[in-house]
């Protein structure tokens, strides 16, 4: 069995080649187009959830400085009254007993 030969003109196998090119390119576009969009798609989602997780720590660390100002005041307060009473003490035993 022969090989079946095409003739074509130079032209026509000038065209048939752009034409061959144009498709490749197209079909490179649209794969890299794909992965692109992919690839950001994952940049978005991989950023939302660092966004997620930072928002939680934020509002983690936010409640703890809460109760450390909430803690610190209380202890202040007491503090303050404790000195108070010593220093009323302090001033009641300096007084002329009498």
């Amino acid at each position: 069995m022969g090989r079946a030969t095409i003739q074509c003109t130079d032209a026509e196998r000038n065209q048939f080649f752009e034409d061959m090119d144009r498709r490749v390119f197209h079909n490179l576009r649209d794969h890299f187009d794909e992965r692109w969009r992919e690839a950001e798609n994952r940049i978005i989602q991989a950023f939302a959830v660092c966004h997620e997780s930072t928002n939680l720590r934020m509002c983690k660390i936010e409640a703890d400085l809460s109760n450390v100002k909430f803690f610190t005041a209380h202890q202040l307060d007491a503090f303050q009254s404790k000195l108070l009473e010593l220093k009323t003490r302090i001033i009641n035993l300096e007084r002329p007993q009498g």
